[in-house]
């Protein structure tokens, strides 16, 4: 007689099952950091310059009462006063705290946020696909894609990354709260609180995180897939009492809502729409088409894209786009259809990729931005694991079997998870500085003005002046709003007394256009300042030739002159500024008191 081997089997197989819990999770946690971890050596860019090192509001505690009652670009003069995101302040204020002016820390801290959220939706998928490769598939999804790129190389998309964090932790929270009830009533309880605050977060690091509790209802409503079991569920999944749990979450929606119209004066913000509601809905269908591309073909992402606003009904324009649309959709409603898990995960992407199609709020040029997908992303992650899971399990084999067919699909997902991985980290290295980063954007963008006039400012503090002149002027043409923003940006900075800052956006305004004379004053008043008194009158000059008869660029000039050293022409230019504006107080002053220096010095 033969000896029995099945407990020894089982006992193997048990510790099999027991290191593959760990061991998924693990990889993916690991291939997620591999593929960002160049991020770590990465400078500030963009936006990370203005709103990090010099902005003062976001780096002093004594601030932090002020993080939420104020706008979020308080201390940014210039900046719009349209978002409220106190938590986002808080964590700029920490990592200032920690890291200082130094991007490293920053950007190490950003690519932790992005792993522990592959690893929160490894847990839901786990929920969702109740198998452990396909949880693991889905969260990998969601960690190496490459449209991913940008929330975790641009140190200020941590909003994304902070919201994202928050939304998955109160859903799970969530979860947890339902199941535990009426069982363990005290663990229950404690999971609703995690799941309010965790909520509360959210909405405080970006606006989509507000729409979570719909979320809740519509889990509810489908087949409340996510759960464990719903057999012993209280109340009922679905049901009217099971509706009624999220008002706690609705009610501090409510609160936020009205700490926003608080801090901004109302609840938008008072945005103004650069589109009508006609030519927003056209353009819709290319925004989502331009998404889908870059999910299933993410080999050409840019921090800006060429997508021309729609403002009449077109076949290219409008039906092109609804025509190749129809597939997916087609694919979204068959799978919907099939499974309460995949309707679940549609609807997590559709929920919040929702506010991202409010194109019409965003700035001129900015339609589509890939870190707006970032939270939509876990639903499509989630997507994937559920079809992972049903492909394994076509053929009748459990979860954690290895059969022959579950592996194929297991070395075939990762030989695509593996070349996404490849293109993400080549993706990130884009982000790397300002001249890369811009340079990528007129290579995929060449009609987008934003990406043209920042690449000209780089070139200008390389030295190039001519290069900086073709591309400042072209961003110029594409979009005046940008000439406009950095000449008002100028003037602010040097009202402030920031005479660097000052500097840079005047020298960007007088290249972009050499026609302008109150940008040429200013630069030669910033010169002034900052002690370089011969470019200063060079500066000056050349506004005064610009414009002779206007007001006030005499005076600028006498003012500069006087500075030099030269009393007898800053004179002769305070008599210019009286011949145009006669008894204007401050030349009659100036010219009185050069008079008795003049005079002073004659009788030495």
């Amino acid at each position: 007689m033969s000896t029995p081997v099945q407990p020894a089997a089982n006992s193997a197989a048990q510790s099999r099952s027991d290191a593959s819990r760990w061991l998924v999770p693990l990889l993916v946690l690991a291939a997620t950091l591999a593929t960002y971890a160049r991020t770590a050596n990465f400078q500030f860019v963009f936006d990370d310059n203005l709103f990090i090192l010099s902005n003062s509001f976001a780096q002093s505690a004594a601030n932090i009462p002020r993080f939420f009652t104020e706008p979020l670009w308080s201390g940014i003069a210039t900046a719009q006063k349209n978002y409220y995101r106190p938590v986002l302040l808080l964590w700029v204020l920490g990592n200032y705290s920690v890291f200082g002016p130094h991007p490293a820390g920053w950007h190490i801290t950003a690519l932790l946020l992005h792993a522990i959220n592959a690893l929160l939706v490894y847990l839901l998928a786990l929920r969702l696909a109740r198998h452990r490769l396909a949880a693991g598939a889905a969260a990998a999804l969601f960690g190496l894609h490459p449209i991913q790129a940008e929330t975790v190389s641009f140190i200020c998309c941590a909003n994304d990354l902070l919201a994202c964090l928050f939304v998955l932790a109160s859903f799970l929270a969530y979860l947890n709260a339902r199941e535990a009830f009426p069982a363990a009533r005290a663990r229950s309880l404690a999971w609703w609180a995690a799941s309010l605050a965790f909520y509360a977060c959210g909405a405080l690091s970006k606006e989509p995180a507000v729409v979570l509790p719909f979320l809740f209802l519509l889990h509810e409503w489908i087949g409340a897939p996510a759960f464990c079991s719903t057999a012993r569920l209280e109340p009922p999944a679905g049901s009217l009492r099971a509706n009624l749990l999220v008002l706690p979450h609705l009610a501090l929606a409510a609160v936020y809502l009205l700490l926003r119209r608080h801090a901004l004066g109302s609840v938008l913000g008072g945005v103004v729409p650069i589109l009508s509601r006609r030519a927003e809905l056209l353009t819709l269908p290319s925004v989502l088409l331009a998404y889908l591309s870059h999910f299933l073909w993410p080999v050409d992402l840019s921090p800006f894209y060429d997508l021309p606003y729609q403002q009449t009904f077109s076949f290219a324009g409008v039906l092109l786009p609804v025509l190749f649309l129809l597939i997916p959709a087609a694919l979204a409603a068959w799978a919907a259809w099939r499974s309460a898990a995949a309707r679940f995960a549609l609807a997590w992407t559709l929920v919040f990729l929702a506010p991202a199609l409010h194109i019409a709020v965003f700035p001129r040029g900015e339609p589509v931005h890939d870190r707006f997908f970032y939270l939509p992303m876990a639903g499509l992650g989630l997507l994937a694991g559920v079809g992972f899971a049903a492909a394994a399990n076509l053929r009748g084999h459990a979860p954690d079997s290895p059969g022959r067919s579950l592996s194929t699909l297991s070395w075939a997902a990762g030989a695509m998870l593996l070349a996404l991985a490849l293109i993400a980290w080549r993706q990130a290295g884009f982000w790397g500085n300002n001249y890369a980063l811009f340079r990528r954007g007129v290579e995929i963008a060449p009609l987008n003005g934003i990406a043209a006039g920042n690449l000209g400012i780089e070139y200008i503090k390389a030295g190039d002046r001519a290069d900086a002149a073709v591309l400042l002027r072209r961003a110029d043409a594409l979009n005046p709003n940008i000439w406009e923003a950095d000449k008002i940006q100028g003037l602010a900075h040097y009202q402030a007394g920031r005479y660097k800052q000052a500097e840079q956006a005047f020298d960007v305004a007088v290249v972009t256009r050499p026609g302008d004379a109150l940008s040429h004053l200013f630069l030669g008043l910033t010169y002034m300042k900052l002690g370089r008194m011969a470019q200063a009158v060079s500066e000056a000059r050349r506004a005064v030739a610009l414009a002779p008869q206007d007001p006030g660029f005499h005076y600028g000039l006498g003012t500069i002159l006087e500075q030099s050293g030269d009393l007898a022409g800053a004179r002769d230019e305070f008599r210019a500024e009286l011949a145009i504006r006669p008894g204007h107080q401050p030349s009659l002053l100036k010219l009185h008191e050069l008079d008795e220096r003049l005079a002073a010095q004659a009788h030495r």
